[in-house]
């Protein structure tokens, strides 16, 4: 048998292989490739979207930062925006609101933060912490002149506890040190403000500013620990607890 013969033969065999493999899986082959380009069409269609809605978003908070009430109008846009632009809004408006003494709409802006579930749990730490903070400026001013207050120091160690009981939360240090606040402030408790004191103190950070603030408050609550300081005396709020 001539070499061009036994070419031709195996040439028909592998047609044959081909047809054979094509006619059981050409279907596939054909709906993989349109799956492709249908994939790649809503990749692009979805990302172009996303830039879109991310655009707006940013623009609206710019243009809420433009206006004359800059803390209404970006506690109005939070709600319209994506999760990202929300908190710079809430967060902004929160900051706004407590620079003009207006406290109660400061909390109500870290409150809708800390609620907000679509945020990472970060923004969402920083809200709580933020929103104690108030909380014991508020309190402080009730109790100023003989006052009273609905907010009692267990309630806000509370909540800064789901903070501070996060080893991964880069504010758990920060909650600690307003959970000292809230025990002196309100409660008097200087060994209880200590304790929550103690781990700030101990951190490795030695360029910690928070640290620094923590040593000068534990100075204090030392020294009023061992004064019994009265109960009548005047409340005071650090100015480092109201920046």
């Amino acid at each position: 048998m001539s070499d061009s013969l036994i070419q031709e033969l195996e040439d028909a065999e592998r047609d044959e292989r081909l047809k054979k493999f094509w006619d059981e899986n050409g279907g596939y082959i054909l709906m993989g490739c349109l799956l492709a380009i249908l994939m790649t069409a809503f990749i692009s269609g979805w990302r172009s979207w996303n830039d879109k809605v991310n655009a707006e978003s940013t623009a609206g908070i710019m243009a809420a930062m433009d206006t004359g009430n800059v803390a209404e109008r970006l506690s109005s846009v939070a709600g319209q925006v994506r999760p990202g632009a929300r908190f710079v809004a809430h967060i902004t408006a929160a900051g706004k609101f407590a620079e003009a003494g207006e406290y109660e709409k400061a909390l109500a802006e870290y409150n809708a933060v800390e609620a907000d579930t679509e945020l990472a749990d970060g923004f969402r730490d920083l809200a709580r912490v933020q929103a104690v903070r108030v909380q014991i400026i508020l309190a402080a001013d009730e109790l100023k002149n003989g006052g009273t207050t609905e907010i009692v120091p267990e309630s806000l160690t509370a909540r800064l506890e789901t903070v501070w009981g996060n080893p991964n939360s880069p504010w758990r240090f920060h909650a600690r040190y307003y959970a000292a606040l809230a025990e002196a402030t309100l409660n008097k408790n200087y060994s209880a403000a200590r304790s929550h004191l103690a781990p700030v103190l101990a951190q490795d950070n030695p360029l910690s500013t928070l640290k620094e603030r923590a040593a000068s408050l534990d100075h204090v609550y030392k020294l009023e620990a061992a004064r019994n300081t009265p109960v009548d005396q005047e409340i005071v709020v650090p100015e480092d607890a109201k920046g």
